[in-house]
């Protein structure tokens, strides 16, 4: 039976956003489907065998996401063959990439030897990152011109895609990271809990995420300043 191989460096138990997106997909997808290759972390094992999704751990950690160079180039090689035997040995039809460099340069090279077409995920942070040097910048376009589809997690990503990068829009497709209904449901609100905080029947704007510049923090602070007029005492939380 042929499957589609799911590339993921970050995923579970290791934290990250993405590798959290990535199992919350396909842990719910029908399991004779797909075989997630994923980075190998630590606990993974323990992780592993809690899972119904089938799940092969390499070392997708790479000292340098960059290919060029006999050191650098060895190891993308190395992974490649490692990877191409899994193709092989389940039959795997499509490719999905959780992101660009390094799983979507390791789809664009196994799509050059067998024709298999792959899916590329895309975040927002790791195309800065790939602006940092022409190698990188090089080995993304590969992976984005020859890319059966793009999926940008939000149309500010889809936006960076087609006006930064060229991606044919016909190609790119938003989707959201979603929320599991099961585990979070807005509750009543706690007085007990508001009065504990210091917030009593204050307004509080929450925000959810790492504090980097690239999220706007900052900039919904500064846009803040302007609600002390109509709501002299709303409050700024951020959870990290």
């Amino acid at each position: 039976m042929s499957k589609t191989l799911v590339l993921s460096r970050v995923f579970p138990p290791q934290v990250g956003g993405s590798g959290r997106w990535m199992w919350e997909l396909y842990s719910r997808m029908p399991v004779g489907d797909f075989l997630v290759v994923a980075g190998n972390w630590p606990g993974s094992a323990e992780f592993d065998t809690r899972q119904k999704l089938p799940i092969e751990r390499l070392p997708l950690h790479l000292a340098s996401w960059g290919a060029f160079g006999w050191r650098r180039g060895a190891e993308y090689y190395a992974l490649y063959q490692r990877v191409r035997a899994l193709v092989r040995e389940h039959h795997v039809r499509t490719l999905h990439a959780a992101c660009c460099l390094p799983e979507g340069f390791l789809a664009w090279m196994l799509r050059r030897r067998y024709g298999i077409p792959y899916q590329v995920y895309v975040h927002g942070e790791e195309l800065n990152v790939a602006r940092t040097s022409r190698e990188l910048t090089w080995m993304t376009r590969r992976v984005f011109d020859n890319a059966q589809t793009i999926v940008a997690n939000s149309r500010n990503t889809a936006g960076l895609l087609r006006t930064g990068w060229n991606a044919a829009a016909e190609r790119i497709h938003v989707l959201h990271p979603g929320v599991d209904t099961g585990r979070y449901q807005p509750v009543p609100r706690e007085l007990e809990a508001r009065q504990r905080l210091g917030w009593g029947s204050d307004t509080v704007i929450l925000s959810v995420g790492r504090l980097q510049r690239r999220k706007g923090h900052a900039l919904f602070l500064a846009a803040g300043e302007g609600l002390h007029r109509p709501m002299p005492r709303v409050l700024h939380a951020n959870l990290a």
